[in-house]
């Protein structure tokens, strides 16, 4: 969210000791990139599970591939996207 919104430039005024300074630019983006990775790679991981469940007859369910893997996927490239959109429109000189 902070991404999006304009509490991910300055930290509201109900923040403790952080409010009205403006929020670190490399740590936020960073941790955007982190978790958007952490999710890609967790997706294809539970992708490569649940194709080696079906054939072990394992714990992983088939709603896992019609539910789970979409929404991860889904989510890691939002927020890929949502990070590069707020570091290209932060930047310096722009």
């Amino acid at each position: 969210m902070s991404l999006v919104r304009p509490w991910g430039l300055v930290f509201p005024s109900w923040t403790p000791l952080l409010a009205g300074r403006r929020v670190p630019r490399r740590t936020l983006i960073a941790t955007a990139f982190a978790v958007s990775a952490f999710l890609l790679l967790y997706t294809v991981w539970a992708a490569a599970q649940t194709i080696n469940d079906f054939h072990d007859d394992g714990v992983f369910s088939p709603w896992i591939v019609v539910y789970g893997i979409p929404q991860f996927l889904v989510w890691g490239i939002g927020l890929s996207i949502a990070a590069h959109s707020y570091r290209h429109r932060t930047s310096p000189g722009h």
